[in-house]
């Protein structure tokens, strides 16, 4: 009994870790496909997921962090851009 106790404690603990992965290999996609603005609200979505949790990723949330960083330059230079020109 103790051991189908941990294990589907187990189970939901990482069920619950996948969401924030999810997430963030979504917004990839959507980045590498040029849709950098649902990016950026993928990503966002994603931190939202990590920042939830209890059992939190560090290594996913600086990576998220930084790819928020780079898109939010690159969208604003774009904005720019297209003011401009």
């Amino acid at each position: 009994m103790l051991i189908i106790t941990i294990l589907i404690i187990r189970y939901f603990i990482r069920r619950s870790m996948i969401l924030p992965e999810k997430l963030f290999k979504e917004a990839l996609k959507q980045e590498n496909s040029g849709f950098f603005v649902e990016a950026r609200a993928g990503y966002v979505h994603a931190m939202e997921a990590i920042n939830r949790k209890k059992f939190q990723s560090r290594k996913l949330r600086n990576m998220i962090a930084e790819k928020l960083n780079t898109l939010h330059s690159f969208i604003r230079y774009n904005n720019l851009r297209s003011v401009v020109a």
